[in-house]
């Protein structure tokens, strides 16, 4: 299904799609499919440079460090995982009343 919502929407939405792609990719990898997470995480790097979503990029940056670990391209996947670190550690506050 995630897979599905990234196709339909990586033109119009290529945040969008990141974040479905990343989640994909880390499926894929939990399944030992590692040349689809790979593949995804290509996806992802192709599609980062068309959006501007901060948490979008976070995410796909923290996939992509994991596969590329996963893969044994340590150098790259530390920079992956470093680079969107700020954004990740973020914790958006709740308006009040909400949860």
């Amino acid at each position: 299904m995630l897979g599905v919502m990234a196709d339909a929407t990586g033109r119009r939405r290529p945040a969008a799609a990141v974040a479905a792609l990343a989640q994909c990719a880390l499926v894929e990898l939990d399944r030992g499919n590692l040349q689809r997470a790979v593949e995804h995480t290509d996806t992802i790097r192709d599609l980062n440079p068309r959006h501007h979503a901060r948490t979008a990029r976070a995410v796909g940056a923290y996939a992509t460090g994991i596969i590329q670990f996963s893969v044994g391209e340590y150098t790259t996947a530390i920079s992956s995982l470093l680079a969107e670190r700020p954004a990740l550690r973020h914790a958006p506050r709740s308006p009040p009343g909400r949860v």
